[in-house]
């Protein structure tokens, strides 16, 4: 997920990798900048579509159902991790993010306010689904010190390379 015009957005080539076993189909998707988006929320609606939101009735393109997956989930609130994407619709993306927590089974530092179900996730060393998956990675709380984001290094196990985190 990432900021995209001030709107949180996750690349349509993310969602095929890692679906979160949600159904992503009919969900309008945006192309800008050479990258297909499917914004998480409702954006400002272009007079120009043709088609209608089933939830919200706001103009989107033909082939689409619904201008964004919060309103695919009201109007389908319990499919196959519609709790995730719940959870998803629901973060406040407007708070700054703070990277509080490492995940050993992608090896990522992320906000837990931002993503609170990220052990539900699938994880592995193959994102495109070459190695077999994580099912139950560790979590490991980030300190912060002196500007610096720290992880105990016997937590990991190997040597660490800590880079300044904005």
């Amino acid at each position: 997920i990432h900021m995209y015009k001030d709107m949180p957005a996750i690349l349509a080539r993310q969602v095929k990798v890692s679906n979160l076993g949600f159904d992503w189909r009919g969900i309008q998707r945006k192309k800008d900048a050479g990258q297909n988006r499917i914004f998480i929320h409702r954006q400002p609606a272009d007079m120009r579509l043709k088609g209608r939101c089933h939830n919200c009735e706001d103009r989107i393109r033909a082939k689409s159902d619904y201008c964004s997956p919060a309103c695919k989930i009201v109007r389908k609130p319990n499919g196959k991790n519609a709790n995730l994407v719940r959870d998803l619709v629901n973060v406040e993306f407007d708070e700054e993010p703070v990277r509080d927590v490492f995940c050993l089974g992608c090896l990522r530092a992320f906000a837990s306010a931002h993503c609170a179900n990220h052990t539900l996730h699938v994880h592995g060393a193959d994102a495109e689904g070459g190695a077999a998956p994580n099912h139950a990675p560790v979590l490991v709380e980030i300190v912060e010190q002196d500007g610096w984001k720290l992880i105990a290094e016997d937590v990991i196990g190997q040597p660490v390379h800590l880079e300044r985190l904005k």
